[in-house]
């Protein structure tokens, strides 16, 4: 009935809101990558002909070097959200719950990560950053539109923290937080520690960008998750701006949350 109608409009309200929130922090991420990849240490110029030495990596130490597939993490990557998405967005109930915070947790971490990947230029340690030969970008335009426009994603020089890894755990955590099978919870987990290895034997990134991109990720779901339920005092009026940020936290939480909140019964 019109309940039912004002529950769905709002619901699609919240999902649209999230989904302009992911699209625009995905180009942003995507042209933050550009100007990563032209900001990269380069050596004698570009194309790179004498480029810095891979840094020292206790993670390249344990796991050869795998490079004769320099794109299987992205294709393992694609292969894990197509099943997610497959097993979540279409045959779950919860679907726009679920996309709507898949979106929102992703877009929130890539703006972080379009701020932190040019902010600390660090040696890239894939191969191909090295020998592009005329795939090279001669500007900072070419190095951004490279980014954006090719499909495997590929850029070089976006290192802290890795995108793949987030995009793994976030798939995973799904699995987690919502399938009752413990069973695909370990598949899940064995699946994406896997990928992160992946990532390390192609040498996509060194093991900091993944640690810190595992640590930030599981924060920010928790997080998300905790502010759910936890009802928002209108009248603490507290000073504190650490206070003001998670009250605002968990206004937008509960907006995007809970759409049964704007619909009231017509006798009321």
């Amino acid at each position: 009935g019109r309940r039912t109608r004002r529950m769905m409009v709002g619901t699609a309200r919240r999902f649209w809101a999230a989904f302009i929130f992911f699209f625009v922090a995905y180009v942003v991420n995507d042209v933050s990558s550009g100007v990563a990849m032209w900001r990269m240490p380069k050596g004698a110029g570009w194309p790179p002909r004498d480029p810095f030495p891979v840094l020292p990596d206790l993670g390249y130490d344990a796991i050869p070097y795998f490079g004769s597939s320099s794109q299987l993490p992205t294709y393992v990557l694609v292969l894990f959200m197509l099943v997610t998405g497959a097993r979540f967005l279409l045959l779950d109930s919860r679907r726009w719950a679920v996309a709507i915070q898949w979106m929102v947790i992703d877009g929130v971490l890539l703006f972080s990560r379009a701020v932190t990947i040019i902010s600390t230029s660090l040696n890239n340690p894939d191969p191909r950053c090295n020998h592009c030969g005329s795939e090279c970008p001669t500007t900072v335009w070419g190095a951004v539109w490279m980014t954006v426009s090719r499909f495997p994603f590929w850029s070089c020089g976006d290192l802290m923290f890795s995108g793949h890894t987030v995009h793994f755990l976030l798939m995973t955590l799904a699995w987690q937080s919502y399938s009752k099978s413990r069973l695909s919870h370990v598949v899940a987990w064995l699946f994406s520690f896997a990928g992160m290895a992946l990532l390390l034997s192609c040498r996509y990134h060194y093991t900091i960008d993944v640690l810190i991109a595992l640590v930030l990720t599981l924060l920010l779901w928790n997080l998300y998750h905790l502010s759910i339920p936890s009802p928002v005092d209108a009248h603490d009026r507290g000073t504190s701006v650490l206070g003001g940020v998670w009250r605002l936290l968990q206004c937008a939480v509960r907006w995007l949350e809970q759409p049964h909140l704007d619909v009231q019964d017509d006798g009321e």
